[in-house]
């Protein structure tokens, strides 16, 4: 650090300020970037939590930096909140010296710039169109000018070489990179973890990123957490289909904010598989984790747990049907009162689950959902029949 009793009393080495709509393209990439390299930063994804004091916890991030990165684009002109971080930082390295402002510009040019802020026009600015790379190698400069920068660079150039191999398919080299190189197994995973949370990186390239981070088991709870609520359809593909491919077991409240995303694939999700894998490697949940599918918008992902759960076959199958009686799709329907036959026919029916079966099976034929003469309903009112003559036989 350029001052030593600076970097010493500030909890981080910079602020980043950014307007929302600049997350996934700008602000993420850049953040998981610098992190990567070893740098403490203050980003609002780090570091606030559910139920932080908002104005209060930015207040303690821009005072506690030792410089503050501005990106610099229309929106962030278009929005007072990130005004105000510009200005408070303005404030505050007005009367500390060591303080810097880095402004990147994102696009912008400096008559752009001019208008909206005539102090920073003038001043040098980094240029997001130099790439992700360069952007933060020239922020480490500033951050760290009269220290050692040699580690921090080392783990740029770490995030390099780990985008190479990831680009060529070299996956088993990424191994032999951290061994050979002798880098800390957290610094790969950090490039990793930057290049996977990069919107600006195609699919393939997350995929493979993603592919090796759960074979390290690198990402955190909260990642998770963060990943399962806030991704794209196509994203949430992908995370499933190297999920299948693994042996990585998700918690129970990780599946089922999962299963309560509205954002799932619509059509043959293979979601309901992958959980049936869960269950089976021993992740302490039963067929009851489907549930909050129950309400989900797409019929075809409601069909997907209702043949997961016959599949599971446990001991809390039957009570978990009842949520998805409901469903007016006839094939779901159908394999639910199957289902209830053939348990009843091998005599695995329970007396407390009769009444259940029989309640599912009410629903089916009063809810005018079946239609009337067809195979589902007569086979439906038999099983009724056959259930409610045995329940009251006792």
């Amino acid at each position: 650090m350029a001052d030593s009793t600076i970097a010493t009393s500030r909890q981080w080495d910079l602020f980043l300020s950014y307007a929302s709509e600049d997350r996934e393209e700008v602000a993420d990439p850049l953040a998981h970037a610098l992190s990567a390299a070893g740098l403490k930063v203050w980003y609002d994804q780090f570091a606030l939590r559910p139920g932080d004091k908002l104005r209060r916890s930015i207040e303690q991030g821009l005072r506690e930096s030792y410089c503050g990165v501005v990106i610099l684009s229309p929106n962030f002109f278009a929005k007072e909140w990130p005004q105000l971080e510009l200005d408070a930082l303005f404030e505050l390295s007005t009367f500390e010296a060591g303080r810097k402002i880095i402004p990147i510009w994102y696009r912008l040019n400096a008559r752009d710039v001019a208008k909206h802020a005539l102090m920073l026009s003038d001043r040098l600015a980094l240029r997001w169109e130099q790439g992700l790379t360069n952007v933060a190698k020239q922020i480490l400069v500033v951050v760290q000018e009269s220290g050692d920068t040699s580690n921090d660079l080392l783990s740029i150039k770490a995030l390099a070489h780990v985008q190479q191999l990831l680009e060529q398919d070299k996956l088993a080299e990424i191994d032999a990179y951290h061994q050979v190189e002798q880098h800390p197994i957290d610094t790969v995973c950090s490039a990793l973890r930057s290049v996977f949370f990069s919107s600006t990186q195609a699919l393939v390239m997350r995929r493979r990123a993603l592919q090796k981070m759960v074979e390290y088991d690198s990402l955190t709870s909260v990642e998770w957490d963060r990943l399962v609520v806030d991704s794209s359809t196509e994203l949430i593909g992908m995370v499933m289909e190297v999920l299948a491919a693994s042996t990585m077991v998700l918690k129970a409240e990780q599946v089922r904010l999962l299963l309560d995303n509205p954002k799932l694939p619509r059509s043959a999700t293979g979601l309901g598989s992958l959980i049936v894998r869960f269950i089976r490697r021993g992740a302490g949940y039963t067929s009851s984790i489907f549930l909050p599918a129950r309400d989900h918008p797409a019929w075809a992902v409601k069909y997907d747990c209702v043949r997961s759960i016959i599949k599971l076959d446990d001991q809390d199958s039957i009570a978990t049907l009842v949520s998805f009686a409901n469903m007016s799709y006839w094939k779901a329907r159908r394999n639910i009162i199957d289902y209830i036959d053939q348990r009843h026919s091998t005599g695995r029916l329970a007396e407390a689950e009769r009444q259940v079966a029989a309640q599912i099976l009410k629903q089916i034929l009063t809810d005018g959902k079946t239609t009337e003469k067809t195979p589902t309903r007569s086979k439906a009112r038999k099983l009724l029949a056959k259930i409610e003559n045995q329940v009251a036989a006792g």
